[in-house]
């Protein structure tokens, strides 16, 4: 996905600005267990004129599963890890944030262990850890940030 110039105008009569994003996943879905990891980059300018600062991610998310019992019950993992930069060309600020998320699906109906999107009718289990330190993109405010939660979910369908 991108957007690689504005409307071709001068400088300073209207900001041209460039986002671009692109991404991928490769995974393994095998008999009873998984997994895959999908990586992405987003960079986008600053809209301003006459700015050349520029902010950039790069993410990578693992993932793994078991179908412990194959019918009912999936144990999955997803981690991600994120990689932020705010740059003007010469100088840079970076900083980094990840997250831990184990969870447990249950398919009443039996017609195949998955995570949440695989049936409609079940339960979710599922644990979520993270952290930002954004110190150095946002000085002078209290950006290193920690968060767990705990869902449970249900879901009746036909």
């Amino acid at each position: 996905m991108g957007i690689l110039d504005g409307d071709g105008q001068a400088e300073g009569a209207e900001a041209d600005w460039q986002k671009l994003r692109l991404g991928g996943n490769v995974n393994y879905n095998g008999d009873g267990f998984g997994g895959g990891v999908l990586g992405f980059y987003q960079r986008e300018d600053e809209h301003a004129v006459g700015s050349s600062t520029y902010d950039s991610i790069v993410g990578v998310e693992p993932y793994f599963f078991y179908n412990a019992i194959p019918s009912y019950l999936q144990f999955r993992l997803d981690v991600g890890f994120y990689f932020f930069a705010q740059s003007d060309g010469n100088n840079s600020l970076k900083a980094t944030t990840w997250g831990l998320q184990p969870q447990i699906f249950w398919n009443f109906l039996g017609t195949g262990a998955g995570d949440w999107g695989a049936s409609n009718t079940g339960i979710a289990i599922r644990y979520r850890m993270s952290n930002a330190d954004l110190r150095d993109i946002y000085p002078g405010v209290d950006n290193n940030r920690s968060q767990n939660t705990l869902d449970f979910m249900f879901r009746w369908g036909f």
